[in-house]
């Protein structure tokens, strides 16, 4: 008896990353002006630039720039249905030695991104697939594991959906971890293609 298997995937979820886009010397840069820019003060936890919107500051044009060329190789290397993706808040997250930061997700966004200055502690995500989670009778396998960890690399860029639960591992470093992270929505004509509901069909603009 023969057989064949034929393996169909359904229902992804994509992680997409980038390295090379940033010279050692820009890193180096960028890093320098991250440490100068007003932090939370909180003990014992990441610390976050108050600034949000650092996509507006000049100094962040550069990389805001390949932020946008990747998120735009994704819409079409996808075939998102959208004019373009639009950065709504970027700003840059710093964990001293021994801290580490909670699980979470970033609402009101559709892409969400690190930028990674620095290596360290992994960024940890989170199996989205609730029956998966439910299930009775868990067994291991390497695709399907509760929790996956992806290690941090100075100029990698990692973009991901937003609602995809995520966490930083104690940075168990001498030195701080730098990352800037932003946020993405689409923007322009949305769900054009669309021919079963013009309830989804949208113009989304963003406002300053």
């Amino acid at each position: 008896m023969s057989y064949s298997i034929k393996n169909v995937s359904l229902f992804p979820t994509l992680i997409h990353e980038s390295h090379g886009m940033f010279k050692e010397e820009y890193i180096e840069k960028l890093t320098t002006i991250c440490k100068s820019l007003e932090f939370t003060s909180e003990e014992y936890t990441v610390k976050q630039s108050i600034d949000s919107y650092l996509h507006k500051d000049d100094r962040f044009i550069k990389v805001c720039t390949y932020a946008k060329a990747l998120l735009r190789s994704i819409k079409v290397a996808e075939v998102y249905d959208t004019t373009d993706f639009e950065i709504t808040q970027m700003w840059v997250n710093i964990c001293e030695k021994g801290v580490a930061h909670h699980q979470h997700w970033h609402a009101n966004s559709f892409f969400s991104g690190i930028i990674y200055l620095t290596d360290g502690a992994s960024t940890v995500f989170y199996d989205p697939v609730i029956g998966r989670q439910m299930s009775s009778l868990n067994v291991w396998a390497e695709t399907t594991q509760p929790a996956i960890p992806l290690e941090s690399e100075p100029g990698l860029i990692r973009i991901f959906p937003s609602y995809l639960q995520h966490k930083t591992m104690p940075n168990n470093n001498d030195e701080d971890r730098i990352s800037i992270s932003f946020n993405a929505i689409p923007v322009g004509e949305v769900n054009t293609r669309n021919p079963y509901s013009r309830l989804s069909q949208l113009k989304i603009s963003q406002t300053e």
